[in-house]
């Protein structure tokens, strides 16, 4: 089973000071303290920023979601992303 985070957002005044990091590590550990192995969450592709925070997260791209419009160029394509959690 797996948990999907969605909606993750940190006040444009309080970024880039660890903000998401530590919502990250606290959804993570309540994920495994709720029994769940992996986490889900979704992140725009032309989000470079929120995308460099979940790779150094330890998520990992799980698949790349494309629509009409992405295909159009349009609008980015959505990530899916994946931690496993070990503990």
């Amino acid at each position: 089973a797996h948990l999907y985070l969605a909606n993750l957002a940190v006040r444009e005044s309080a970024r880039r000071q660890g903000v998401a990091r530590h919502l990250l590590r606290a959804c993570e550990h309540t994920a495994h303290s709720w029994g769940f192995r992996e986490l889900y969450l979704h992140v725009m592709e032309d989000n470079a920023r929120a995308r460099q925070v979940y790779y150094q997260a330890g998520f990992r791209v799980h698949q790349a979601e494309s629509t009409l419009l992405s295909h159009l160029g349009l609008q980015p394509r959505r990530l899916l992303m994946r931690k496993l959690i070990h503990r």
